[in-house]
């Protein structure tokens, strides 16, 4: 509305100016015949009236074409600023979308109070810490590009439209915090990928232990035969067997044993 009732006030103004400058021009022309006439001062006085009131009207013209550019300025300054408010909309979207896939990573941990109801009924491959993590990644990438944009748009538009710069001023401290809620999801991100790995680690070496521990106790089993009084009992093709497969306990005991010390 605001942009049509400009238009039309353009539109008046220059029906305005042509129709005073006609009369100016009919006026001037009256003005010289009377000069070169008989007329009286009269006539004289009445056409001075209307140059004066032709002059008066142009006044009017000027300040309400004045306003009108005041109106196109405001609406050029509204522009600006809805669209920097758009901008840090869809950046606020993209940190909450990032903190949105970090619950998603922990509850694909099982981590927090409804870890476990939220991976039921989930996809695996969504679930996956993996997987969930390069999303994690690609999300904080994107919310930060928008974040810089957003900021890099405040400081150019602020410049180009000083009108707009307070108005725009006012939008900081909400992109402070965004980028400020960026960061701590990120560095809850990067603790949490730490952990997963230590974890790991630590599940391994638990694993490899236990698969020594396995292996020495299966040689136990295997020699307590040869250590008993009746092992001079054993069958030959028995004690033959049983000691091949000391052997080969032996050997796994061994290679396990080696495997958790150089882990």
């Amino acid at each position: 509305e605001i942009r049509q009732a400009s238009d039309e006030t353009i539109k008046a103004e220059q029906e305005a100016n042509a129709a005073l400058a006609d009369a100016r021009k009919f006026i001037t022309a009256r003005q010289i015949e009377s000069k070169g006439k008989d007329v009286s001062a009269e006539v004289g006085s009445e056409l001075i009236k209307y140059q004066t009131r032709l002059t008066t009207a142009q006044a009017e013209v000027s300040k309400y074409k004045r306003l009108s550019s005041t109106v196109e300025q405001r609406l050029a300054s509204k522009k600006v600023v809805e669209e920097a408010q758009n901008k840090l909309k869809a950046a606020e979207a993209k940190v909450a979308k990032v903190g949105e896939v970090v619950e998603t990573l922990r509850a694909a941990a099982g981590e927090g109070e409804t870890g476990e109801e939220q991976k039921k009924g989930q996809d695996d491959d969504k679930m996956n810490p993996s997987t969930v993590s390069k999303e994690a990644e690609q999300a904080a990438a994107e919310a930060q590009v928008s974040l810089k944009t957003l900021s890099r748009y405040i400081e150019t538009q602020g410049r180009a439209h000083g009108s707009v710069s307070e108005e725009l001023a006012k939008l900081d401290p909400c992109v402070q915090q965004a980028q400020e809620k960026l960061e701590s999801t990120m560095l809850a991100l990067r603790e949490w990928s730490e952990r997963v790995v230590v974890d790991g680690i630590v599940k391994e070496s638990e694993a490899k232990v236990k698969e020594a521990e396995d292996g020495v106790k299966n040689v136990a089993d295997l020699e307590a035969p040869f250590l008993s009084e009746s092992h001079d009992q054993l069958a030959p093709e028995d004690a033959s067997k049983a000691l091949a497969d000391l052997e080969s306990a032996l050997s796994a005991a061994h290679a396990a044993v080696g495997g958790g010390k150089t882990f």
